[in-house]
């Protein structure tokens, strides 16, 4: 896990925790397939407002990365799985997110 955030801000265990199981235990998030974009309160950051989590699971296989698709998705193991989540106050930040983490994975298949 890596938590890249603004000096001024942190993040709560519980928050953290309230994160993964929404996305590595509940299986509507893994097995709905796509890229979620999910609303979500996190209390211990701001209990009055909305973040909004960007979520894109990937596979790691022969030292490649790749998307998962959502047949994949449904069949993979729940340990297996390797996701990235970018988080915005912005409610209209969905592909600047999208693209930061298309980003991302150019980057991780360079190595």
């Amino acid at each position: 896990m890596s938590v890249i955030r603004p000096k001024r801000h942190s993040l709560h265990p519980g928050d953290l925790q309230l994160i993964f199981n929404m996305v590595f235990e509940a299986d509507g998030v893994k097995a709905g397939g796509g890229e979620p974009w999910i609303p979500m309160c996190l209390p211990g950051f701001n209990n009055k407002g909305y973040l909004y989590m960007y979520v894109s699971f990937l596979e790691l296989q022969d030292d490649m990365v790749k998307e998962i698709s959502a047949e994949e998705e449904a069949t993979s193991l729940k340990d297996d799985a390797v996701a990235i989540l970018l988080i915005s106050a912005n409610k209209e930040a969905f592909f600047d997110l999208q693209k930061m983490k298309n980003s991302v994975v150019e980057v991780i298949m360079l190595f």
